[in-house]
């Protein structure tokens, strides 16, 4: 992998206008789907994205991780700023 690479998959955190993007993106999804949810960002972007999917939207149970540095936390919480608005 090259220096141009590189700078491709170097993370940067979601914004709001993002996160209303694919708020609006989920909620169009019918209720009978299957999801495969990828990030090639890392893991924590798909957990966070699968983690409100299952309990916004399922009812289901999930485990925050509540450490606000953390991309998945973020996610998270704009995700469901953007799902009650």
């Amino acid at each position: 992998w090259g220096p141009d690479i590189q700078a491709y998959f170097y993370g940067i955190a979601i914004t709001e206008q993002q996160a209303s993007n694919l708020a609006q993106f989920i909620r169009k999804i019918p209720a009978d789907s299957t999801i495969n949810i990828h990030c090639i960002k890392g893991r924590y972007r798909s957990h966070a994205i699968r983690d409100f999917i299952k309990e916004v939207i399922l009812g289901e149970d999930t485990i925050w991780k509540d450490d606000p540095e953390c991309g998945y936390y973020r996610i998270r919480r704009l995700l469901k700023e953007q799902w009650i608005a």
